[in-house]
């Protein structure tokens, strides 16, 4: 399952039989999930302002060069590359890495051959007709059934299997309500569901609103922090997220 899978689970309301928070702010989260999935494969980092065009050092598990910035940092003015077009063995992941790919925005030999695209600019694309690509997985596998109306040529998503939703709240919960440390998988869907403003939403329950987003923001902080370029990624589509609403895309799935 991917994380952004995991995501669209927790977003998706039956009833409604669209996001949990609207759109376009869902699919960008959605568009983060899969990039920062990229990184934890070696296949997407961040270069810092001074290192676009340059070399970009010792790359690591996850790419990228961060000469001692926090994650934050990095996250504010970096620029998103692809370290390595091999693929990953899912075709999904593959076209949207394929975005910055297609246009030379790579790193071939610790060398930059183009100045990547910052996460603002590239969140919207990767966003485009992701919703739908995700909710025809989750059909494929069992997990949600697409109910076709007669009337009107329209689709609505229903849970079919909830098991392994409820084992992904479960992860939440226990990160936010029992304040365990989360795995790196339920903090990266912690830090979307933050930028969303929507944990409450998400997770209900005897814990208080205000509780349940303090402890969300201080894991989303402690990612953001991070040396490395996880943490920076985060941040970066995090802030793309945050200007969703104020600039929407004409790229994000309906």
């Amino acid at each position: 399952m991917l994380i952004a899978e995991d995501l669209l689970l927790l977003l998706h309301d039956d009833d409604s039989d669209r996001p949990v928070g609207g759109s376009p702010s869902a699919d960008y989260a959605l568009a983060g999930a899969i990039l920062i999935e990229l990184a934890m494969r070696g296949r997407v980092g961040m270069l810092s302002s001074d290192e676009t065009g340059g070399d970009t050092g010792e790359t690591g598990e996850t790419g990228g060069k961060t000469r001692g910035e926090t994650g934050r940092d990095l996250g504010k003015n970096g620029r998103l590359v692809a370290i390595d077009d091999s693929p990953t063995g899912d075709e999904l992941l593959d076209r949207r890495l394929a975005i910055l790919t297609a246009k030379g925005r790579t790193v071939t030999k610790g060398k930059v051959t183009k100045n990547g695209l910052r996460p603002v600019n590239l969140v919207p694309k990767v966003a485009k007709e992701l919703r739908a690509e995700l909710l025809d997985r989750l059909t494929d596998k069992g997990i949600l059934q697409a109910d076709r109306e007669r009337v009107l040529p329209v689709t609505r998503w229903t849970a079919r299997d909830a098991g392994h939703g409820l084992e992904v709240r479960a992860g939440l919960e226990s990160a936010l309500k029992f304040g365990n440390t989360p795995s790196d998988r339920t903090g990266v869907l912690i830090t979307l569901l933050h930028a969303q403003h929507v944990v409450p939403k998400v997770l209900t329950g005897p814990m208080g609103r205000k509780a349940l987003r303090r402890r969300a923001a201080e894991i989303a902080t402690e990612n953001a922090a991070a040396e490395g370029v996880l943490g920076a990624i985060q941040t970066g589509v995090t802030a793309a997220i945050a200007v969703a609403g104020t600039n929407p895309p004409d790229a994000a799935s309906a």
